[in-house]
């Protein structure tokens, strides 16, 4: 490897010696931030000042997306090499990153984008985030359905969705493993 270590704990298995996800999503924030990023349990803190309400109930398929929603969002410039794309899935524990452009998102690069370059034998140094993206980006809206978003999804055959805030700035992104988690849920 180039310098990463790889480690292993007995209870949770191989890590890679990389940066803090925290850290790498959000560079320079300060220890006690650590509640003001969304996890994967329901009822997370939120960060301050956003609608996005916290609750410990099971959320359900009319539920607005926000409540599941993933923030802050991974994202890379359009010209970093698929290497640098992959190693940001890595570090960020993320399936997918947003393409950044010189105004907002312009495409979307997931893991099965880089495994597709590596396949077919692409020099993954050369290649570049450009390269790899999808730029038709399906957006979804805080307050859509968490239910309407899994049915855009399958029809736009995507398996992540960026969400966009009020201000048009993105505000998470959801995948279908987090509607899946909501739609396949027992229920009471």
């Amino acid at each position: 490897m180039d310098g990463t270590s790889v480690s292993a704990s007995p209870s949770q298995g191989p890590t890679l010696g990389l940066p803090d996800k925290a850290d790498r999503l959000c560079p320079g924030r300060p220890a006690e931030a650590e509640d003001l990023l969304v996890g994967t349990t329901f009822g997370a803190p939120r960060p301050e000042g956003t609608s996005m309400a916290t609750t410990t109930e099971r959320p359900a398929p009319d539920d607005p997306v926000r409540r599941i929603l993933r923030a802050p969002v991974a994202s890379i410039p359009a010209e970093r090499s698929a290497r640098e794309v992959a190693e940001e899935l890595v570090a960020d524990e993320v399936g997918a990153v947003l393409v950044d452009g010189s105004h907002g998102p312009v495409g979307i690069v997931s893991e099965r984008d880089v495994v597709t370059a590596l396949a077919t034998g692409s020099d993954l140094d050369r290649l570049q985030a450009a390269d790899l993206m999808s730029t038709e980006l399906v957006w979804a809206d805080p307050d859509d359905g968490i239910g309407d978003v899994a049915r855009r999804m399958h029809e736009a055959n995507v398996r992540h969705m960026p969400v966009r805030g009020a201000s048009g700035a993105v505000a998470g992104i959801v995948s279908v493993r987090d509607v899946l988690d909501v739609l396949a849920a027992p229920t009471d």
